[in-house]
């Protein structure tokens, strides 16, 4: 069946914070003018973007200056939207609509792990009150509670504007019954579940380690897609091994790291070197230790994974 949504690279935007936990606004619109020219399928207010962390004011400026930098791009934005609060999301969707939005990022709310019940009010108040809206559900274990493939089969069903995930497991079995069971939502696989999914059936890159080369993660794309998988293999196996040595990185460097944007600013200061590395507070970033035993690692260990710009 067709999909709801492309298959292709889906990439995140994260923020850039001043010593005085203030938006680096042109170093932002550097960052998503970058991205933007790599895949025109980019996000903000992830996890990775810092979506649960931000005032109402910072939402509204955050949005503003992404929605004006992807429509100048002539890309479609799509908007993070992350509390525990439902209503706060609403309110901040319809704010997004208003501007032209349409496609946002949901994530179940995680104070407490939601019954079945709660969960099917939860879709039905955002996905149910929102036609006119897209929705890629973030299936993510900070959650609390893993929305399983039959019930992303019954989700489908319900919600036409139900139209992706995003998928971090490398469970083969996860992933095979998720192939299975719902089949037109797009299923974004991050770079370690990604090749068996695509071997599986149609889906797409949740860009994570590997965009720290563009041209290798393209390269990686395209072997999956034209079905070389002897070469999607050798680079997906370059990238089990890097996860492995980033790991003991942070575990050596990291000074507790352990939010996911304190990792993606690790990737993407190798694009930007004067991209701070600073999480809002209270959460601890990697720290600049962490960022330069990861280049002397990609560039002795896996250098077709080192970043392009700095050879």
């Amino acid at each position: 069946m067709e999909k709801r949504y492309p298959s292709c690279i889906l990439a995140s935007c994260c923020i850039p914070w001043d010593k005085d936990y203030a938006i680096m606004e042109p170093l932002f619109r550097e960052e998503i003018r970058g991205v933007v020219k790599e895949t025109p399928h980019v996000y903000i207010l992830g996890t990775a973007g810092e979506g649960y962390a931000l005032s109402d004011s910072q939402f509204d400026r955050v949005v503003k200056i992404f929605n004006e930098e992807m429509r100048a791009a002539g890309a479609e934005p799509m908007v993070g939207l992350i509390s525990l609060a439902t209503s706060t999301l609403t309110e901040r969707l319809e704010k997004c609509l208003a501007l032209g939005i349409k496609h946002f990022q949901i994530s179940l709310p995680s104070w407490g792990a939601l019954s079945d019940k709660e969960m099917q009010t939860f879709f039905k108040m955002i996905c149910g009150a929102y036609p006119e809206a897209g929705f890629l559900h973030y299936n993510l274990e900070r959650a609390r509670r893993l929305v399983q493939p039959e019930e992303y089969q019954q989700l489908e069903e319900l919600y036409p504007n139900l139209i992706a995930t995003k998928i971090t497991t490398d469970s083969i079995r996860y992933i095979g019954q998720l192939m299975d069971k719902s089949t037109r939502l797009q299923h974004f696989f991050t770079d370690m579940g990604y090749l068996y999914a695509a071997m599986v059936g149609e889906c797409g890159l949740l860009i994570s380690m590997a965009c720290c080369n563009w041209d290798t993660a393209r390269e990686y794309v395209a072997a999956v897609t034209s079905r070389d998988f002897e070469k999607a293999i050798r680079l997906q196996h370059s990238l089990v091994r890097f996860n492995g040595d980033f790991r003991k990185i942070i575990a050596q460097y990291g000074q507790g790291a352990h939010i996911d944007g304190a990792y993606d600013k690790l990737y993407i200061k190798m694009q930007l070197p004067d991209f701070p590395l600073r999480l809002f507070p209270p959460y601890s970033d990697a720290g600049d230790g962490a960022f330069v035993a990861l280049l002397e690692v990609l560039k002795h260990k896996y250098p077709q994974w080192y970043p392009s710009q700095l050879r």
